[in-house]
Parts: C-alpha cells; structure tokens; sequence
C-alpha cells in the first residue's frame, strides 16, 4: 500500500524585498535568520508556503537592529487529497515529515535562485545564503508533526 502524499509546484513568487546596501559594513559580519508562515485554501487544495530571510547586524543583546536585506518568497503547493491533512477548523494540519522536509527544501531553493537574482550588482551579490541540513530546518519548523500530530497553521 503506497501512502506518498501527491503535490505539485504550482506558483513561485517573491512577495517583497528590501536591501539597504548603505548599511553594508566589511569590517562587522551580520546575521542571517529565517522565518515562515503557512496558510491554506482548502477548496483548491492549496498549500501557500512563505519563506523568509533576512540579514541584519545585531545590536548589543544579539537582536536585530540595522536590518541589511529581507526578502519574503512565496511557494504554492497543491496537495492531492488535500482535506485528509485538515483538521475540520482548518486551524491545523497533518502532513507527514518527509512532505515538510520536501516543501522546505524546494521553498529554500527556490528562495536561494531568487536572492541570487535581486541582489545581482549589489554589494551583497556574494552574500552567502547558508547550505542547511533540510529535515533539520523542517522538523524546526514543524516539530508537531515530527512527533505525529497536528501542526498549527501560521497564516502569512
């Protein structure tokens, strides 16, 4: 019995991107973070998931202050069999790890081919956007599901 969950790539888009090449400084290394919210349309099956990035040098308790480049990126998945995944509120949802672990890695890929194209002629065109171990991102992101249950939904 085959238990794959079904998806497709459907849409890929940067939503914003700010660069503050002003800010740029050579002699202080700056910070990179990520962050990202889920939100889904049930009736298409939709699966809308953001990845953002971000470069900054932290002020003196570590926390962003001067905030160099950001950049939201957008990736649309259809799920197969979407509703199956739905908790009945639509607050919650019960994807298996190795889908996490697949829709992180495309939307960091993804995320890395766009940084690369936006910050082209920038200073930060040579800005390092770091090779991370995906089920590790994943299972940080989505640590419910990793332990078999729900995972809240984080509306973008």
């Amino acid at each position: 019995m085959n238990n794959a969950v079904g998806i497709q790539i459907k849409r890929i888009k940067a939503l914003s991107f700010f660069i503050n090449e002003s800010l740029a400084r050579f002699d202080v290394p700056y910070k990179i973070e990520f962050s990202h919210s889920v939100s889904v349309n049930d009736e298409l099956s939709l699966l809308f998931f953001t990845l953002r990035v971000f470069y900054y040098y932290p002020d003196k308790e570590g926390k962003a202050n001067d905030l160099l480049l950001d950049l939201h990126v957008q990736n649309v998945f259809q799920v197969h069999d979407f509703k199956n995944y739905l908790q009945e509120d639509i607050t919650k949802i019960a994807l298996p790890p190795d889908v996490w672990i697949t829709i992180v890695g495309l939307s960091m890929s993804h995320t890395r081919a766009i940084l690369a194209q936006l910050t082209s002629g920038t200073i930060l065109q040579d800005g390092i956007f770091p090779i991370m171990n995906v089920p590790d991102v994943a299972a940080k992101f989505f640590p419910d599901s990793f332990k078999g249950q729900f995972a809240e939904l984080r509306p973008s």
